[in-house]
């Protein structure tokens, strides 16, 4: 029997087999789509989405992988759903819903892309990946490949934080540092690396590797699982704009095996720190595909290293993720993410890196400009842990006290903290 899905060039249709080892289009270098047989999987589908959450591999009958021996896993997806009760009502929504990515094996999102991506390089056997990362696609790669028995080599921009970087060598990365801030440079220098050596490209984008938007899809599909009805709205943080083009995919697939209607699906809203805006500014602009790939953002300034692309790669699949659902994209300061983030882990106990915070961020716009009606459900992504990068965090701690060993000195701080002087 031959596996349900093929792969398909965007740029000149070329099909290229389950099997074969290509992750472009040999034929004229275009990206190429994971494509599947809705009707081989259309009656397994159905038993698949039970309501039972445990891992993305649960939907590996919807994945692109051949066999299950294959698959390279450390527990990736299932993630959470909170209902946020506390900041809901804060940011003046009665129902907001956290769907908390943070909690994957390695810390972020980025865990269900390299989980499926190692997975295919074990099946189409490849020994050796490399990535280009700010931080948290490196720390995954590292993991990943570790538990695979393969070298994971990840190159990183001069922006990255410390903490990623450690993360990165504890779990058996190769670490390059690449003296530039903009990550799609260093994602250029991959691209020539593989090219050049044959080796196994885990650039988050689908232009690099088209199992990349795959794993992204199962958020999609655990999202339909976990809100009855559907959200109104799904904010998502955007760098290359995988994430976003990934929830679109896999919503669109849900609506192909007849488990949803189009009219469900939720709008999607992508966001951007204020500092590195390309896909904020393309959709203003009204921007094609195009010419939004050929105007990079000229001067990164943000402490959200992890949406810091200059380009949006995934632009071809992120713009339209927009449009045809009626949502929107904008961008935020850096200090309104530092600020949501501390709403964020202090009414919550959510403790997110400031790139996952400007969704949090975004939605008080949203909200504000009624956007969005106080009595929609919104769901935000919550896509890396705020563990990644502490430096950023001590931006936005309140004040303490410090006292002597005495009993008095303590009766005297407890009570400031009733008066309200410590927060």
């Amino acid at each position: 029997m031959s596996p349900p899905f093929y792969l398909e060039c965007m740029g000149c249709g070329r099909i290229v087999g389950a099997g074969e080892r290509l992750l472009k289009c040999d034929r004229c270098g275009g990206q190429l789509l994971v494509k599947y047989d809705y009707e081989s999987i259309r009656e397994k589908a159905r038993d698949i989405f039970d309501g039972h959450i445990s891992s993305m591999w649960k939907y590996f009958h919807l994945l692109p992988l051949t066999s299950e021996r294959n698959i390279v896993s450390l527990g990736e997806g299932g993630a959470r759903m909170l209902k946020a009760a506390n900041l809901g009502p804060a940011l003046g929504l009665s129902k907001l819903l956290l769907k908390i990515e943070a909690w994957n094996p390695t810390g972020s999102q980025k865990d269900r892309q390299i989980s499926l991506a190692t997975s295919k390089a074990v099946e189409l056997g490849y020994k050796v990946g490399i990535t280009s990362s700010s931080g948290n696609v490196g720390a995954a790669v590292a993991a990943y490949t570790s538990k695979a028995g393969m070298k994971g080599v990840v190159m990183v921009p001069n922006v990255a934080p410390e903490e990623k970087l450690v993360q990165i060598r504890v779990y058996g990365g190769h670490l390059i540092i690449v003296d530039t801030p903009d990550n799609v440079t260093v994602a250029g220098l991959v691209e020539r690396l593989v090219r050049e050596l044959g080796l196994y490209d885990m650039v988050t984008a689908g232009p690099h590797n088209p199992y990349m938007l795959e794993g992204g899809r199962t958020i999609a599909f655990e999202i339909f699982e976990q809100v009855h009805p559907l959200p109104d709205v799904v904010v998502a943080p955007v760098g290359g704009g995988g994430l976003i083009a990934s929830l679109w995919k896999g919503f669109r697939d849900l609506v192909e095996l007849g488990l949803m209607e189009k009219a469900e699906m939720p709008r999607l809203v992508g966001v951007q720190a204020e500092g590195c805006a390309p896909f904020v500014k393309a959709i203003s602009m009204g921007w094609p595909v195009k010419k939004t790939l050929r105007t990079p953002w000229e001067n990164i300034k943000t402490i959200c290293t992890a949406l810091a692309d200059t380009i949006p790669l995934d632009a071809s699949l992120a713009l339209p993720a927009v449009r045809e659902t009626g949502g929107t994209a904008l961008s935020v300061s850096d200090q309104e993410a530092l600020e949501a983030g501390w709403m964020l882990s202090s009414t919550e106990g959510i403790f997110a890196e400031p790139s996952s915070n400007t969704c949090i961020a975004a939605i008080r716009h949203l909200v504000d400009n009624r956007w969005v009606d106080r009595n929609e459900t919104v769901l935000s992504l919550v896509t890396g842990t705020g563990f990644k990068d502490l430096h950023s965090a001590k931006k936005s701690i309140k004040s303490y006290q410090k006292i002597g060993p005495s009993l008095e000195e303590a009766r005297i701080a407890f009570q400031s903290v009733l008066n309200g002087a410590v927060v």
